[in-house]
């Protein structure tokens, strides 16, 4: 089953920014069922892969009225690597890594607690996948062709091709106890206090929606400042800021939240902080 995701009336769009976005919905057990909700199991962009009794597919090609889908069946091709810090060379873990083929999106993965991953792809002929690695702390960082440890790579069927990653710290001037940068990813809960997903989030990007807004939780809090110069906003500015606990919008017509905006922010431990957003779309 397709779903028109944007609402335009058509059903083959495909775009970086989910609420930009078609899907389609697989029945993968078989139960006669369709879980239609973001996130469920069974459905997917139109550029992602799905495992049909471990087979790989993704769709090849869809009408603009949906009345015709063409689905591609592949071979796996396996991504491991290791992301590590630059000056100490250990491992960061929860580092979010993010793969584009040709058509977008290939698929996302987390480091695990010794700052490894391995993620399937679909091979398609020699297609060569880019990667987007970020981490709570570190400077995010894109595949280039330059890049000793960062370069596109091509997955072809059954090899493992490893890879070894480094990130640099975040160093940005005038901060209260620091700076740090990290991939806001749409669809989850964020931590500023830890630096993590889903446990005592503060606040949670939804981008699925048709009006996407970002939403403060657990009583955490925020201030818009707009697009001024992040250093000078100082403790005094946070302190005496006027916070809300309400959604901020974040629409395409009603977007409060483009990049270089900056953000107060009173966590859920109560800690103030300071928030830029360098870059929006489905993920921050």
């Amino acid at each position: 089953m397709l779903v028109d995701g944007n609402l335009n009336g058509l059903f083959d769009d495909v775009a970086r920014v989910s609420y930009l976005t078609d899907y389609v919905v697989v029945d993968l057990n078989g139960d006669g069922r369709l879980e239609t909700c973001i996130g469920c199991d069974e459905t997917f962009l139109l550029n992602q892969v799905f495992s049909v009794g471990g087979e790989p597919f993704k769709v090849g090609s869809v009408s603009p009225d949906g009345e015709l889908v063409t689905v591609q069946r592949g071979k796996w091709g396996v991504l491991t690597g290791t992301v590590e810090s630059f000056s100490a060379g250990l491992p960061i873990a929860g580092a979010h890594i993010v793969i584009e083929g040709e058509h977008g999106v290939a698929g996302e993965v987390v480091t695990d607690a010794n700052g490894n991953f391995a993620i399937s792809l679909l091979e398609g002929g020699g297609d060569v996948y880019r990667l987007t690695v970020g981490a709570w702390g570190y400077r995010n960082r894109t595949s280039r062709s330059e890049y000793q440890d960062l370069r596109p790579v091509t997955v072809t069927p059954d090899r493992i091709v490893p890879i070894r990653i480094v990130l640099e710290p975040a160093l940005c001037g005038g901060t209260i106890e620091g700076c740090r940068s990290a991939t806001i990813v749409g669809g989850y809960p964020f931590d500023l206090d830890t630096g993590t997903f889903f446990e005592g989030a503060d606040f949670f990007w939804d981008f699925w929606t048709t009006n996407p807004y970002l939403s403060p939780q657990n009583g955490a809090k925020f201030a818009v400042f707009g697009a001024v110069e992040y250093d000078s906003i100082t403790l005094e500015h946070l302190q005496t800021a006027v916070y809300s606990t309400k959604q901020i919008a974040a629409s395409t017509t009603n977007n409060l939240i483009p990049a270089g905006t900056v953000l107060g922010v009173i966590t859920s431990q109560g800690r103030y902080a300071k928030l830029r957003i360098d870059e929006y779309g489905r993920d921050l």
